[in-house]
């Protein structure tokens, strides 16, 4: 996520420097070719509108990505085998039970070869009935 907040502040930044740099008025041809004293150039309301929104949108880009970057983290998978405490019996636990979590509070649970035939399991936490699919 704080790589995809950092790449939108890049995107917005550059897009408000771009975009309060666009010209929004117009060279006017005058059909005689004399002014008589009007404007050379005028304003041209669509592209203020224009200006307007892309200035908007790069606000809201620069913006999005200030969040993302400042409270976004990165997920992180923990190995949960301690390597301190890891030896034989783990090794046989691991290799004759299997790891299930329950479906209603998230436990982990070891279940034995009958629960798993059965393809049910009763979690000692919640007391909730759990079906293997």
């Amino acid at each position: 996520m704080k790589k995809l907040g950092i790449f939108l502040i890049s995107i917005g930044i550059i897009g408000l420097i771009y975009f309060f740099q666009l010209d929004t008025s117009v060279k006017v041809n005058y059909s005689k070719g004399t002014s008589l004293g009007l404007p050379e150039r005028v304003n041209n309301i669509g592209l203020m509108n224009e200006k307007q929104n892309y200035i908007i949108i790069s606000g809201i880009l620069l913006f999005s990505g200030l969040l993302l970057s400042l409270f976004g983290n990165k997920q992180r998978v923990e190995n949960k085998i301690n390597t301190e405490n890891f030896n034989k019996t783990n090794i046989d636990h691991n290799l004759s039970e299997t790891a299930y979590y329950c479906q209603k509070c998230g436990e982990e649970l070891f279940l034995e070869m009958n629960e798993i035939e059965n393809k049910k399991f009763l979690c000692p936490k919640c007391n909730s009935e759990n079906i293997i699919i």
